[in-house]
């Protein structure tokens, strides 16, 4: 069973809720590269810098991210820029 339900988005369009909802995952670890990936996607041709830096730069300034646990029903991960 996938535990963790990863949600993302922009900061200046958030749906809310499932309207944010990417996908589940077995471990939180599949997550985050699930979020790297999605981060990266509309990108993928423009970045110039390394894809690590990139990505870093790209949560920094417009994106949020939660990574939710449904074993524990708490959000364990978490990426806010607001």
């Amino acid at each position: 069973m996938n535990n963790y339900l990863l949600f993302y988005g922009d900061n200046y369009y958030p749906n809310g809720g499932m309207e944010d909802f990417i996908g589940s995952y077995e471990t939180k670890e599949l997550a985050l590269e699930a979020l790297k990936k999605q981060v990266l996607k509309p990108y993928s041709n423009y970045y110039e810098a390394s894809e690590d830096e990139f990505y870093k730069s790209e949560m920094e300034e417009l994106k949020w991210a939660h990574i939710y646990d449904l074993s524990i029903n708490k959000i364990i991960w978490f990426h806010d820029q607001i």
